[in-house]
């Protein structure tokens, strides 16, 4: 079995990006996505830059924060003030495609103009899973060669459009999150795929994270067990191989 361990949410913070970087050099992180919207994100940058081996990838934002788009260009996707909406799961349907294109684009030409090598794709909230944004996500990972994250449990007619357009995917277990957040999580782990990417988020808790997240001291919480020195071995004896989303995108 392979085993893709990937942060969500670099540039969300520094503290964000420091445990991401913790969990990279000193645990089992592989992988990690980045908010182009981020405010942090040329901490984030300056960060991969130190460490190249690290494996990126786009953290979509739609629904937080500011756009990077010019807004008269995306007025469906920015309230009064020029900031993202905050959106019910009927309210996305309102979202005009076009503008949604127009703004993923922007947000990924925005990290391959800051020189960011990007293998993979995922969003914030994972919003890429509705139904109304979902073919321009794939859409958009065809055109850049990105491999998209499919949640666990979602609508197979999702994974029916992946193979049709050929972009290459990875199941994404959800799950590691707020009370199951232990090593006892890992003994045993439980595969669903053969190969799945294991979301989480970890962190040092800082002002920006205390201030906007309801998800705050189980980031640090995560960031424990990553960098828990008996993980690998615990990891090794299931037989289970780490691998990156850049070994997935090479693969032919």
């Amino acid at each position: 079995m392979k085993l893709i361990i990937n942060s969500d949410d670099f540039g969300y913070s520094q503290g964000h990006n420091y445990g991401i970087i913790r969990a990279f050099t000193h645990g089992v992180l592989k992988s990690t996505t980045l908010m182009a919207n981020g405010k942090e994100v040329k901490h984030a940058i300056e960060l991969i830059k130190e460490n190249p081996t690290l494996d990126v990838g786009i953290h979509v934002v739609l629904d937080h924060g500011s756009p990077l788009s010019p807004t008269h260009l995306i007025p469906s996707l920015v309230n009064e003030n020029n900031k993202f909406k905050k959106l019910t799961l009927e309210e996305v349907y309102s979202l005009n495609l076009e503008e949604v294109e127009i703004e993923i684009n922007t947000q990924i030409q925005s990290l391959l103009n800051q020189g960011v090598e990007l293998t993979h794709m995922d969003s914030h909230h994972h919003i890429h899973m509705h139904p109304h944004l979902f073919p321009t996500f794939v859409s958009l990972a065809k055109k850049y060669k990105l491999v998209l994250r499919l949640v666990q449990g979602e609508d197979a007619s999702f994974e029916e459009l992946l193979k049709k357009e050929e972009v290459k995917y990875v199941h994404c277990n959800a799950r590691f999150y707020k009370e199951t957040v232990s090593l006892d999580y890992f003994q045993p782990y439980e595969f669903s795929e053969e190969v799945e990417e294991l979301m989480t988020h970890p962190a040092y808790c800082d002002e920006t994270i205390l201030r906007e997240s309801s998800y705050a001291m189980h980031r640090v919480l995560e960031l424990d067990v990553l960098c828990n020195e008996s993980l690998p071995l615990l990891l090794q004896k299931q037989n289970i191989e780490l691998i990156s989303f850049k070994n997935i995108k090479e693969k032919v």
